[in-house]
């Protein structure tokens, strides 16, 4: 029935019949060894059943001998074990696959012999984890190497003495613990250690089986994720805008230190609240409420430019908001992330702006006004110079000159002299009414701009000065100037105005000596008029553009004291700006410059 036969089938048959050819060789070793008369104890073998299938036994073979004790054949015994060694062979592919996990993961099992203080068992992978052999590997040995150790699972807050202690009093039966051990040549490595207790036939904790496995790289990964978040915490702490999340109920998962700090909480004591806990305003809590769950329901971001918030402490903020969908860390629920800027400052600047420009209209409407009544004034005033002191000059300059054509050969010298200066007087009178005409109507006259060519320009004033005079004429070195663009005629009177003043002061000097040129940057042109005359104190140049200024004698030098005066007013209408340069007896240099963007 073992083999599926019949007794009468295998009779006087031959017993290879049940043995398969790749064990024809071995069947007749064994005979071999009972042709000899050695019996064969519990030979485990293979043999074939009638089907063709095959079938693991543990055979039993002694020899028979006649009665003269020759060996004439053998007795066999045969027991199907095809199920135990299915059962072996399953337990040998679990343990191979054990084996190959745990050395997949690095990873070291142990038996701790309590009773010998020593293990019994050390996986080979110690010497890689250690730097120490699994037969150097003692308790002891272990103990010593182990720092730094945090108790887990069971024995969680514990001291690792403490806890093995414990765990030998049958406290409980697993426990865990993470360690920095000191390898041999002192490198540091993180090793976890997870162990339970045995106990023997009667309950008593013998020892103890675990495994340790090399955790260094997690713990570094660990440390360093535990460093990002840190400086992810640091840097939205001091982020000064509101940074927020809530879960898909309202509830704040996080918040960072001016978000909580805005409630008078921590972010701590964030965590959990709603909006309905933080704003005072019913209303505005459920507006923000809905606002969170259209961009859960949408999935799409959404932005508020300004949005009130009065906090319980019926303080009112403005914000300005954006939030966006995003799933919830450790759960995949849906969520939201928020950041609100307080806009609050910015509106209330806004508004002080709005209302001092307001006030500004208003004084500019004021101002206007008064400039408007100044420039009547202006204007009569001017009226009255050109009129009402003008008839009593000319009177003044004709009766004068019938002095001098009727009876000058009647005056004395003196008499002679005091006429002459009248004349003089009444004609620098008359400059002066004309040169304060035209700074006043200066003002007001309109511009028109065209391109110039300022090296003709220059040029061109130079002769028509130098021409009037009978004087020589200095010498003059005019370097090429930039164009630019204004109004021909007031730029002419610039140029009239500086030459003419750098020829009367310089007329004295041999040789006299005037230079023009100008230089640039990026937004403008800047040109000169330089002379070699008389110069002037550099403390008294803050005076030389105000109106009848004069920084030398009229008996030295004739003049005004307005030309300066118009020339900073030409150049202010025109967008530039003018100044000198000088010292006593070095000469001087008149500057001014013209926007380059008027071309």
């Amino acid at each position: 029935m073992l083999f599926g036969y019949s007794a009468q089938e295998v009779m006087g048959q031959p017993m290879l019949m049940l043995v398969p050819a790749d064990r024809v060789e071995e069947e007749r070793s064994v005979l071999g060894q009972i042709a000899f008369g050695t019996p064969i104890i519990h030979f485990e073998t293979v043999r074939l059943r009638k089907d063709g299938s095959r079938i693991d036994i543990s055979q039993t073979m002694s020899p028979i001998r006649d009665s003269s004790g020759k060996i004439i054949g053998a007795s066999s015994i045969a027991r199907d074990i095809t199920e135990r060694k299915r059962a072996e062979d399953a337990v040998r592919r679990t343990e191979e696959l054990y084996r190959r996990a745990i050395m997949a993961a690095n990873a070291v099992p142990y038996q701790n012999d309590y009773a010998t203080s020593s293990f019994a068992f050390m996986g080979e992978a110690i010497q890689q984890l250690t730097g120490y052999s699994s037969k150097e590997m003692t308790p002891r040995l272990w103990e010593e190497l182990a720092e730094e150790t945090i108790m887990r699972g069971e024995a969680a807050g514990l001291k690792r003495e403490e806890a093995i202690r414990r765990a030998r009093l049958g406290h409980f039966k697993h426990w865990q613990s993470d360690c920095v051990i000191t390898m041999r040549g002192g490198q540091k490595r993180w090793v976890a250690d997870s162990s339970i207790e045995i106990t023997d036939g009667q309950g008593h904790i013998t020892g103890s089986i675990g495994i340790l496995l090399d955790i260094t790289e997690r713990k570094r990964t660990e440390e360093a994720l535990r460093e990002s978040e840190r400086l992810l915490r640091l840097v939205m702490d001091l982020v000064p805008h509101f940074i927020f999340a809530k879960d898909a109920e309202g509830r704040h998962l996080f918040a960072n230190r001016a978000c909580a700090e805005a409630n008078g909480l921590t972010p701590e004591e964030m965590v959990g609240r709603t909006d309905r806990d933080l704003v005072a305003d019913r209303d505005q809590a459920e507006a923000f409420i809905r606002d969170d769950q259209e961009v859960i329901t949408s999935g799409q971001p959404k932005s508020i430019p300004e949005e009130p918030m009065t906090d319980v402490t019926g303080q009112t903020r403005y914000l300005q908001t954006i939030k966006f969908p995003f799933v919830g860390p450790g759960t995949g629920a849906p969520a939201i992330l928020g950041v609100a800027v307080d806009i609050t400052e910015r509106k209330r600047a806004s508004e002080e702006i709005r209302q001092l420009n307001a006030e500004l209209e208003e004084r500019v409407v004021e101002r206007t006004a008064q400039l408007e009544a100044a420039n009547k004034e202006l204007e009569a005033f001017c009226y009255s110079v050109s009129h009402d002191l003008r008839g009593p000059l000319r009177g003044i300059g004709g009766y004068a000159r019938i002095l001098h054509e009727d009876f000058r050969e009647k005056l004395n010298d003196e008499g002679k002299r005091v006429l002459g200066v009248i004349q003089s007087e009444t004609q620098r009178m008359g400059r002066l009414i004309d040169e304060l005409l035209s700074f006043s109507r200066l003002g007001r006259q309109a511009m028109k701009s065209s391109p110039l060519d300022l090296t003709a320009l220059s040029e061109s004033v130079f002769q028509e000065l130098t021409g009037r005079s009978s004087d020589p004429a200095p010498q003059i070195k005019l370097n090429p100037l930039p164009p630019a663009s204004g109004d021909e005629g007031l730029i002419r009177q610039v140029f009239v105005n500086l030459l003419s003043n750098a020829i009367k002061f310089s007329r004295h000097r041999k040789p006299a000596e005037i230079e023009i040129g100008a230089r640039s940057d990026v937004e403008y042109h800047t040109y000169f008029v330089k002379d070699n005359g008389v110069g002037f104190d550099p403390k008294y140049s803050d005076k030389l553009f105000g109106v009848f200024q004069r920084l030398h004698r009229h008996d030295e030098f004739e003049g005004t004291g307005v030309g300066l005066a118009l020339v900073q007013r030409i150049i202010h209408r025109h967008g530039g700006h003018v100044w000198a340069e000088s010292r006593l007896n070095e000469g001087a240099t008149f500057f001014f410059t013209l926007p380059k963007q008027n071309e």
